[in-house]
């Protein structure tokens, strides 16, 4: 029973033992103030305790918002690669919101990964804030002598800020690089919809340097390799195609070449048009080549580069199409020097090679075998594997490669300089509160 219980209790037998032994009309007058003065401090008490249980209420919310708004900073901070400076960052917040770790009892604990044992506990891509500190209530005391304290505990997740330049699609089968290759992605991510536990296998001797991983599943470094990312996201929902509504644009008939025919300029290279390239087309023996602005349909056969032979071209789509089981595939090898830049406006915006998403699965298109490729746009190859390794050491400003499947075979750089290309972005997401 509690204190204001028992003097109410009191009081009022009191009043009816005045009243049994028959004491004057006076003793009654004054049992009945007692019991009026007590049924006051019991009141009162009433009234403070809630204004005490309104003030923790209050701290509490301020405690919240203070929480999740250094999670936040937090989690951007780490997103910007500042693997050191999360924790800085996210208690720098939390001070202008007046909660200080150590001052006035307060403590601010800043973890990442959380370790509160909740559903983003030991995510390393996820920033923990918690707040709390113990409260002095001289009312409540009396009803409960334990210890008073608030806290208040904020997740956010890292978000990716910028968008990635590699996308594998296939859910089961993940990105493979291996064999002691180099692959720089600056200034963005490589994202898989894998959901194994090798989304992402590196190995053999192979590094990648990313400013992030995000796949679905999990990812596998081992044999001598390494995995540089500060941002890395396992678990994750599938990343989006953001080519999956483009459409393939009308052709019909040949321009050159025919089935079984591939337009062939000679060794001396030519200086080629839009048009329909049936059978394939092949550019070889160090000729220089040159593709005016426009698409370029490949139908069926081989779009082959080989033995020294060059390729430029400035607002140029190589459409790979078909019909049946023989839809154009990509050979670029042999120390071909290749520089193409995408359109940046129209049907096939930010697009240099665009697989027609009817192709049937099973074939592998080669980007590598010492070829130097530099391509300002997207490579785009949504049913097909992609063995790359193509790229000099600094890369073109802007190169996506979103493909079923992805190997990397050699060196690559990528970079992700893409404002005014007409590249999609990829992936790219904000920090956000998840608990």
């Amino acid at each position: 029973m509690t204190l204001f219980g028992r003097l109410f209790r009191q009081a009022k037998a009191e009043a009816a033992a005045a009243k049994a032994s028959g004491a004057s009309r006076r003793g009654e007058r004054g049992a009945v103030a007692i019991m009026i003065a007590l049924t006051a401090v019991v009141l009162l008490g009433m009234v403070s305790l809630g204004v005490e249980v309104t003030a923790v209420l209050m701290k509490h919310q301020q405690m919240q918002s203070a929480a999740d708004a250094a999670a936040v900073a937090g989690a951007v901070a780490l997103a910007a690669s500042s693997p050191s400076g999360y924790e800085m960052e996210a208690r720098a917040v939390a001070g202008q919101d007046g909660f200080v770790d150590g001052v006035n009892a307060m403590t601010v604990t800043v973890k990442s990964p959380p370790v509160v044992s909740r559903t983003w506990a030991g995510n390393a891509a996820a920033v923990e804030v918690v707040i709390s500190q113990p409260q002095i209530l001289p009312i409540a005391a009396i009803i409960y002598h334990g210890d008073w304290s608030v806290s208040a505990r904020g997740v956010a997740s890292v978000g990716n800020s910028a968008s990635s330049c590699v996308l594998s699609l296939d859910p089961s089968t993940g990105v493979v690089i291996t064999g002691g290759v180099l692959v720089n992605l600056n200034q963005c991510g490589l994202a898989s919809n894998a959901t194994g536990a090798s989304a992402l296998s590196v190995s053999g001797g192979a590094t990648l340097n990313a400013g992030s991983v995000t796949v679905s599943g999990a990812t596998s470094v081992y044999g001598g390799a390494h995995l540089n990312a500060p941002v890395i996201k396992q678990n994750q929902p599938a990343t989006t195609d953001p080519y999956a509504g483009v459409a393939v644009p009308p052709w019909s008939g040949c321009t050159k070449g025919s089935a079984g025919h591939p337009y062939t300029p000679g060794y001396k290279g030519s200086s080629m048009s839009p048009g329909v390239y049936c059978g394939g087309l092949t550019l070889d023996g160090g000729g220089t080549n040159t593709m005016s602005p426009g698409v370029y349909f490949i139908n069926g056969g081989v779009f082959q580069i080989g033995n020294g032979a060059s390729l430029t071209g400035t607002g140029v789509t190589i459409v790979l199409t078909g019909s049946g089981n023989n839809y154009a595939t990509v050979a670029i090898n042999g120390g071909s020097p290749v520089n193409l830049t995408a359109p940046t406006t129209g049907p096939t915006a930010g697009l240099v090679f665009f697989e027609d998403p009817k192709a049937p699965s099973g074939k592998t298109d080669t980007i590598s075998n010492g070829a130097t490729v530099t391509v300002v746009g997207a490579m785009y190859f949504p049913t097909r594997t992609v063995s790359y390794g193509g790229g000099t050491k600094t890369g073109s400003p802007c190169t996506q490669l979103v493909a079923w499947r992805v190997t990397f075979t050699n060196g690559a750089w990528f970079n992700n300089n893409c404002a005014s290309t007409g590249v999609a972005s990829l992936g790219a997401s904000s920090s956000k509160l998840v608990e």
